[in-house]
C-alpha cells in the first residue's frame, strides 16, 4: 500500500470518527457506528449491514463477504422482492453521489477499468451513512 493511500484512509478513518459523533439520522439510542483502523472484516460487515438496513432506505441491503473478497449485496425491495448481486472488491471503486432534488446519498460500486453499470448499494442514504458505507468499502478492499 503506498504512502498516499494509507494517508487516505488515515484521513478518511478521522473524518468519519468524527462524523459519528452527529446525530444526523440516528435515533440516539447508542446505534451509532465506531469504524476504526483494525478492525476485522467481520466487524466491517456487521457495520455495513447495520447502515444497509436502516428504516428509510429505499431499499434494504445485507452485504457477505465470499471467498476470494467477493463482495455478495442481497436488496429486499418494499414488494419483498429479493435481488442479489456479486462485485470482486480487489477490482472495483466506490463512489457516493447527492440524489438530485433531495438531501439524500447514493452509494454505488464498479469495476475499474471495465465498462458496466456496477451495483448500487444505497439509495436514500444521509451523508454520513453515505461516506461511513464508502469508508467501509475502501476499508474492506485494504484487508483482502
Amino acid at each position: 500500500m503506498t504512502w498516499t493511500r494509507s494517508w487516505a484512509l488515515a484521513t478518511a478513518a478521522a473524518a468519519c470518527l468524527a462524523l459519528t459523533g452527529c446525530s444526523e439520522g440516528y435515533s440516539g439510542k447508542g446505534d451509532t457506528l465506531h469504524l476504526a483502523y483494525g478492525m476485522s472484516q467481520q466487524a466491517s460487515l456487521d457495520a455495513m449491514n447495520q447502515i444497509g438496513q436502516a428504516k428509510h432506505l429505499s431499499h434494504e441491503t445485507r452485504f457477505v463477504l465470499l471467498n476470494a473478497c467477493v463482495l455478495e449485496i442481497q436488496t429486499l425491495d418494499g414488494s419483498k422482492h429479493n435481488n442479489t448481486q456479486r462485485t470482486p472488491l480487489r477490482e472495483a471503486e466506490s463512489t457516493v453521489e447527492k440524489s438530485t432534488g433531495s438531501e439524500s446519498y447514493r452509494v454505488h460500486i464498479a469495476p475499474k477499468n471495465v465498462d458496466g453499470p456496477g451495483h448500487t448499494l444505497l439509495e436514500g442514504a444521509s451523508w454520513t451513512e453515505a461516506t461511513q458505507m464508502r469508508w467501509l468499502l475502501d476499508y474492506v478492499q485494504t484487508v483482502c
